[in-house]
């Protein structure tokens, strides 16, 4: 499976010659084949969309503000999947741009539903996980002008390009277990920020 449109390794077999047929006849019939094949299965697509949710009074505690990140997955299998872990790193612009935030996280976790974490074949959904602020924000881009002016400048869009590499780890149907690895150079989402917390997700998801 190739999540998020990436490419598979191909698989090269080249099937020549036909000198090791168990018959005569197919040997002779087959004398001065050469056929060059290339096994690669079609990939599936899972991740479909990621926006995100800053919230600027959330609490009375330090931080005072909420990042939630939303992700529109897809199961592209004919089984319930169940989502078990998330590793997800997100650069500002590309790949090679700075951390804004790395997310780790194990489900079920106190705070989180294995229920929301759960997808009946072939469902999409959109999927919440809360950033804890002070410990998977990265800062760095502060010590930046430029970056903090572009981060201004896609706010005030609400469009923001990042880099991601995702990995997902999920079972799929009776716990055959499997981790999703995903990376895109750079991906368009939405960003919003609100006074308060929102009624609905950040860029319409569902």
């Amino acid at each position: 499976i190739a999540p998020g449109g990436g490419g598979t390794k191909p698989l090269p077999v080249r099937f020549a010659n036909g000198s090791s047929a168990t018959s005569p006849l197919i040997g002779q019939a087959l004398r001065g084949l050469c056929v060059d094949v290339d096994f690669r299965p079609e990939p599936l697509y899972f991740l479909s969309a990621i926006t995100a949710d800053i919230t600027a009074v959330s609490s009375l505690a330090p931080p005072f503000y909420s990042s939630t990140v939303h992700l529109e997955v897809t199961n592209p299998l004919p089984q319930w999947v169940q989502v078990q872990d998330i590793k997800l790193v997100a650069h500002h612009k590309n790949l090679s741009g700075p951390v804004l935030y790395h997310y780790n996280r194990h489900i079920p976790a106190p705070e989180m539903d294995p229920q929301d974490y759960r997808m009946a074949r072939f469902q999409t959904r959109a999927m919440d996980f809360k950033l804890h602020p002070l410990v998977e924000v990265s800062w760095d881009f502060l010590f930046s002008p430029d970056e903090i002016l572009q981060l201004l400048m896609e706010a005030a869009r609400r469009n923001i390009s990042v880099g991601i590499s995702l990995d997902l780890t999920v079972s799929i149907g009776d716990g055959y277990v499997q981790t999703f690895h995903y990376n895109n150079n750079e991906l368009a989402g939405w960003l919003c920020f609100n006074p308060w917390t929102p009624e609905h997700r950040c860029g319409g998801l569902i």
